[in-house]
């Protein structure tokens, strides 16, 4: 294995970190380096992840818990309280592209990566399984000769399996190897200003949990002509290479193959924007994407621009603002990527896994911030601008939505009234003191109160309770709910089983609703509701002590582990008709209303 090289010996690369330099992280695995004396071999590495020919994907889980490595915090989203502040020492910036074949794109991003003002950058170019994978400079076997492209040295390159659309493994690859303490993610399609990722990174190096997205111009690149046989993205050698081990590729690894094959112009719904490099550019002559960009512009998309314009760059972000976070331009710190659990690998279509992963940055104590002076290039417009038939356009993104029923469960994105195996909102009345003692038909009665309130609501009930109350899927015992608690949106605490008088009841839905609805946003964390003492007494009621109602959102409850005493969420209190249940209320009195 030979040293390092100089990451300033080539112009191309002049800002980028070879691997390895920083020793802050001496225990990450060894990476496989292909060098001139070894062509073409490379040392067995273990993939970061299970791979998908071994075992289906599993679904992400939130990391161990571990303090924020730095920063204070801000109150809710209030990112703004850091304007005019940066890092004192710059963090090292590990820049994951994902890539598939588009040789041109990549060396179009790899060229605006080497021009980036910021001073300490990685850069991890991760293939998704190209049919003509990029190669390392250097590497003289007869495969990687045929290939069209090479990585500059300094640049580490992990190749990934052809199984489809796989963003989000891909991603999750690079973060695995990754040494910086801020993730960027990029597409290979998708080129940065050179002020990109010193712009795009300074709040994650202030603020841990904070995540940023940057402004996605679009432009017709492919319009450009060039020499098409220009195949190579750079020279050098010593490239950090690893190959993920491919077993046998299935004939349905694009699973829209055949319609793309149809649809020629649909390509890009499988791996997007191929067409995009319909014609290659010479990198080498082209003009910088800050030149070439506004040169060969294309509409910016009306309706992220009216949305982050409508939120103040999402200043006032809330639980549906994940809609707005785009994976080709994000960028959050590892520690916080690690808290989250990463990407969802079970996606191996085109759309939603960056949905899908704010949405669970959002309710694990994300700050989210648009950062509109932090401009990408993407070669193409939109989906939406995209020449597509009208009907299989809408049938993919049908796809996408359906997809997302049941990993995000907020309203608006899960149906109306049809149910989500995504919990979006999970009472827990597992707190009962003494719940040994705690009869069914309390927790029947309880239970029911809450789901009449909120229809699609979870419950979390003792295990024996659970077993008796079986018939509605909406219940969980104790036992199965670790990864119910987990995925919530918001927890609701009951202390002791309560009622609700039947003339009240539809008074108290509105405001179960309306603390559900407020946790989360701004700075509002929790909402409890305490008995009323004007309510009348109930002849089901009756029970010892008093009960409440904790509306809690669980980003609050995120933030205050990692920061008891700064976490930056407030609480609010207010009465409501609740009535407290004896350990064995009288179950018919409460199905035929005569305890009312």
């Amino acid at each position: 294995m030979t040293p390092p090289p100089d990451p300033g010996s080539n112009p191309a690369t002049a800002n980028v970190r070879a691997p390895g330099a920083d020793t802050a992280h001496a225990a990450r695995p060894a990476q496989a380096v292909a060098t001139p004396t070894s062509p073409g071999t490379l040392p067995s590495q273990p993939p970061p992840h299970p791979d998908p020919a071994d075992a289906p994907p599993l679904p992400p889980t939130r990391g161990p818990f571990a303090p924020p490595p730095y920063g204070t915090g801000v109150p809710g989203n209030a990112w703004d309280q850091l304007d005019g502040m940066v890092a004192a020492e710059p963090p090292l910036v590990s820049v994951v592209v994902v890539h598939y074949d588009q040789p041109g794109d990549l060396a179009r991003t790899l060229r605006a990566l080497a021009r980036q003002t910021y001073p300490r950058l990685e850069v991890i170019v991760v293939d998704d399984g190209s049919p003509t994978p990029p190669r390392i400079d250097g590497q003289v076997d007869a495969e990687a000769a045929a290939r069209p492209g090479v990585v500059p040295e300094g640049i580490q390159l992990v190749l990934l399996p052809d199984r489809g659309f796989r963003a989000a493994a891909a991603r999750n690859a690079g973060a695995a190897r990754a040494s910086g303490e801020v993730l960027c993610f990029l597409d290979a399609d998708t080129a940065p200003e050179p002020e990109y990722v010193e712009r795009l990174t300074r709040l994650p190096a202030l603020l841990p949990e904070a995540v940023t997205v940057g402004r996605r111009l679009h432009a017709a690149f492919h319009a450009v002509q060039a020499d098409p046989a220009a195949g190579d993205i750079a020279g050098g050698q010593d490239a950090t290479t690893t190959t993920e081990p491919s077993g046998p590729s299935p004939a349905t690894a694009h699973p829209d193959a055949a319609a793309d094959a149809a649809h020629p112009e649909l390509t890009a719904t499988a791996h997007p924007d191929l067409e995009s490099d319909t014609v290659h550019t010479d990198p080498a002559t082209e003009p910088p994407v800050e030149v070439l960009g506004p040169r060969h512009g294309l509409p910016e998309p009306a309706w992220l621009r009216d949305a982050y314009a409508g939120s103040r760059n999402l200043l006032d972000a809330d639980q549906r603002s994940y809609r707005f976070m785009i994976g080709a331009a994000l960028c959050c710190s590892r520690w916080f990527f690690a808290q989250t659990g990463g990407f969802d690998e079970r996606f191996d279509r085109y759309g939603g896994e960056d949905w899908e992963w704010a949405h669970r940055a959002w309710t694990s104590g994300a700050a989210f911030a648009h950062i509109p002076d932090a401009i990408a290039w993407h070669n193409g417009p939109d989906l939406a601008g995209r020449a597509l038939d009208r009907a299989d356009l809408v049938r993919r993104k049908n796809a996408e939505a359906l997809a997302l029923l049941d990993r995000i469960g907020v309203p608006g994105t899960r149906l109306r009234g049809l149910g989500t195996a995504a919990p979006d909102i999970v009472a827990d009345l597992t707190a009962a003191p003494a719940a040994d003692r705690t009869s069914t038909a309390a927790v029947a009665v309880c239970a029911d109160v809450l789901l009449a309130a909120l229809p699609l609501a979870r419950v979390v009930v003792d295990d024996a309770h659970a077993a008796a109350l079986a018939g509605d899927p909406r219940i969980s015992g104790r036992t199965d709910s670790t990864a119910l608690l987990d995925a919530a949106r918001v927890v609701i605490r009951i202390p002791r089983p309560l009622t609700v008088p039947r003339r009240a009841r539809s008074e108290f839905a509105s405001q179960l609703q309306d603390a559900v609805d407020a946790v989360g946003n701004g700075t509002l964390g929790w909402v409890r509701l305490t008995p009323d003492p004007a309510e009348p007494p109930s002849t089901l009621a009756g029970g010892a002590g008093t009960t409440e109602i904790l509306v809690a959102a669980m980003r609050a409850e995120r933030r205050r582990a990692w920061r008891p005493d700064a976490h930056g969420f407030t609480a609010e209190t207010a009465p409501a008709p609740l009535l407290t249940l004896p350990p064995e209320p009288d179950l018919e009195a409460h199905l035929s209303g005569w305890a009312d």
